[in-house]
């Protein structure tokens, strides 16, 4: 499945004026990956055959995960993921730009169980990364963590971090330990934005300040006073903000508070929870919208669907 003489024959044979080639292939096998064998595999794609056509192959070995095979178009793989244990190995036949290089986005995931050790490599795997997305459960030893992470990306020059769930200790020691100063955009959870920053302490707060575009997502109950901190806190530099899975209590809470307090923003999105539907084209909303905009003096071009609500501001 992965012998590129094999593929070469074929290809020949049947398919003189194949113009585009792509495959992908996963492959679970302990002895399939010694360095030797990987070696051994991608050398059947480093003929002629395939290097003056373009179709470069890429083939990355995980201990846990097995091998993944696929071919690479110059410039065409954006985003990757690695495992928290960041033990991949990779070869290729592309010569004269890496793959790597390439790479914009980049996620890491992986459980509290893994065992992670310290990387020996000392140099960017993935120098051009801009947007870090950690997808992980939380893990014994941040610091070898983030100090690996190190030695993949240049993390002082993220401009996005998206963070699912867990790893609240991971993501402020990694906010902390860097300056992280051209960090604009932020995807997080509410709950997890209180955690990691301690309801928008000190130390947090210059970092906080600097984010232009900020998704928060799960925005349930709300107490009002870190709300009230909140919009002081992001109310320096955000343009745009989105607030994803609310409910119509929380919402008629958090508009007014935003359209007061945060002078600054050029967009604002809104979307409910789907069991509060049609919401937004409810005559109760529209009642109360149309005339909360008209008491303020409200310039805004507005559209919404059923449960979502977009607002520029003019």
């Amino acid at each position: 499945m992965v012998d590129g003489k094999c593929w070469e024959q074929l290809i020949v044979t049947h398919l003189p004026l194949l113009f585009e080639f792509k495959f992908q292939v996963f492959c679970f096998k302990e002895n399939l990956t010694s360095t030797l064998v990987m070696d051994e595999l991608i050398s059947s794609f480093k003929t002629s055959f395939w290097l003056k056509r373009g179709w470069f192959v890429v083939l990355d070995c995980h201990s846990s995960f097995g091998l993944h095979f696929y071919t690479y178009e110059r410039w065409g793989k954006r985003h990757k993921t690695l495992p928290i244990t960041f033990d991949i190995r990779t070869v290729t036949t592309a010569v004269d730009n890496h793959p790597r290089n390439s790479i914009r986005a980049l996620t890491i995931s992986g459980g509290i169980n893994e065992r992670i050790s310290t990387m020996k490599s000392l140099t960017y795997q993935y120098p051009n990364v801009k947007h870090l997305i950690i997808d992980c459960d939380s893990v014994v030893n941040n610091a070898v963590v983030i100090q690996n992470l190190s030695s993949v990306v240049d993390v002082s020059k993220l401009t996005m971090l998206t963070v699912k769930e867990r790893p609240v200790n991971l993501v402020r020691e990694l906010i902390l330990k860097y300056d992280l100063k051209y960090m604009t955009s932020l995807t997080i959870t509410f709950n997890l934005l209180l955690n990691i920053t301690h309801q928008f302490d000190n130390e947090t707060q210059v970092w906080c300040e600097q984010i232009t575009t900020l998704m928060l997502r799960f925005v349930g109950w709300i107490d009002l006073v870190q709300w009230l901190k909140f919009t002081d806190v992001f109310n320096k530099n955000l343009k745009y903000l989105s607030i994803y899975g609310t409910t119509s209590d929380t919402m008629y809470t958090i508009m007014p508070l935003i359209f007061e307090r945060m002078k600054r923003l050029k967009k604002f999105k809104i979307a409910l929870e789907y069991s509060h539907d049609r919401m937004f084209r409810s005559d109760q909303f529209e009642q109360w919208f149309e005339h909360y905009i008209q008491l303020n003096a409200l310039d805004i071009d507005c559209e919404h669907n059923d449960n979502a609500l977009d607002i520029a501001f003019t």
